[in-house]
């Protein structure tokens, strides 16, 4: 309260009679009431904090014996949980000493190595980390197998194979063998890859020789196939052997029955697809 007010509280005091005469200074009057007034202000500052303690020591000390009464079940349930992990261990550990009794294994490696490793290491870990390594080991074996095989090319026209030889009927297949007709398409399959190759290749990157058989390929496309990689007749004759040649008509119907080759009628014209 400012010094103001308690001069007008003065003033009217005086005119009451209520200060002793004592005091007939203004300015005596005025420091004295100010005083009281500092202290009942700091008196009802005390009280409302002491109050506000009160009021919250009751739930301080509520939370407090709730969290050491948690902390208590919960080191509880930890000890019991340990002594269930020892049963069970020991539970594993007679369950895997009777297998290897009935399979006639011998664990006394295991267990040695369990003993030197420490309490933390038990029986199934240990086979565990056994068949783990074995894994591994295993898996890296085919991986050095894998990367020794060199990568078989992919073939458009695959060989035959003795079950599908043997499935050509006797009449079809005449005095062919499996070689004559293995060759035939292997020519087919290298025909239809070399062409596919350069249609696919960049114009920039063709030889001389090339862009020309691309042209000439090019110039043949008016014909309406089912695909762009088709050859001819005449195209395989030239890269067989010369024996065979003559026979190659007469084996393409083998080649259509064992699924290496399809025909299509263009026009006049006979073409061959890869299936």
């Amino acid at each position: 309260m400012c010094k103001c007010a308690l001069r007008s509280i003065f003033l009217r005091a005086n005119a009451e009679r209520s200060i002793p005469t004592s005091m007939s200074s203004e300015n005596d009057v005025v420091n004295l009431l100010h005083a009281k007034f500092e202290q009942t202000r700091q008196f009802y500052s005390d009280y409302l904090s002491e109050t506000t303690m009160k009021k919250l020591s009751a739930p301080l000390k509520n939370l407090l014996n709730e969290a050491s009464e948690l902390n208590s079940k919960y080191l509880k349930l930890n000890e019991e949980l340990q002594d269930v992990d020892k049963t069970r261990e020991t539970e594993f550990e007679s369950i895997v000493d009777t297998l290897a009794q009935s399979l006639g294994i011998d664990l006394s490696e295991v267990k040695e190595r369990k003993v030197e490793a420490g309490p933390s290491t038990n029986v199934s870990d240990s086979i565990l980390e056994e068949k783990s390594k074995g894994t591994a080991q295993v898996e890296e074996e085919k991986e050095k197998e894998v990367v020794a095989q060199p990568a078989k090319p992919k073939t458009l026209v695959p060989l035959l194979e003795k079950e599908d030889f043997e499935s050509i009927p006797k009449y079809m297949r005449g005095r062919f063998t499996i070689d004559d007709l293995n060759e035939m398409v292997s020519k087919f399959d290298e025909f239809i890859t070399k062409k596919r190759t350069l249609l696919r290749k960049p114009p920039k990157l063709l030889t001389k020789n090339e862009r020309l058989l691309v042209d000439q390929w090019r110039e043949l496309e008016v014909m309406k196939t089912r695909s762009p990689y088709f050859c001819f007749d005449t195209d395989i004759k030239p890269l067989i052997q010369e024996r065979l040649r003559p026979q190659l008509l007469k084996a393409i119907p083998c080649l259509r029955h064992v699924r290496r080759i399809t025909e299509e009628r263009v026009g006049n014209k006979t073409v061959y697809h890869h299936c």
